[in-house]
């Protein structure tokens, strides 16, 4: 599911990534601490502004500190818990 998480200072930080088994690539940023009022994420990255989700997205992905928001190269989003993310994908060089 989409977000509204959009911006040029997310769109130039987020670091290219790629799966180790495969073709699919997307873009991550490390997730530190969550909101609820007004539903967002906050990055590891300090320069970033708050990743605005929604309280369905939130629901859907179920995302924790320490994890990763993802946009896929549809433009999707989603989470994935560090240990899966960290282990399944390598940076882009």
């Amino acid at each position: 599911m989409g977000t509204s998480a959009t911006g040029e200072r997310l769109n130039k930080k987020m670091t290219r990534y790629r799966w180790r088994n495969g073709t699919l690539k997307v873009e991550a940023i490390k997730i530190v601490r969550l909101s609820t009022a007004p539903p967002h994420l906050i990055a590891e990255d300090v320069t970033l502004d708050p990743i605005k989700v929604t309280g369905d997205w939130i629901a859907l992905h179920r995302p924790e500190a320490g994890g990763y928001f993802l946009r896929y190269e549809n433009g999707w989003t989603g989470f994935m818990p560090a240990q899966l993310f960290e282990r399944e994908f390598e940076k882009v060089p």
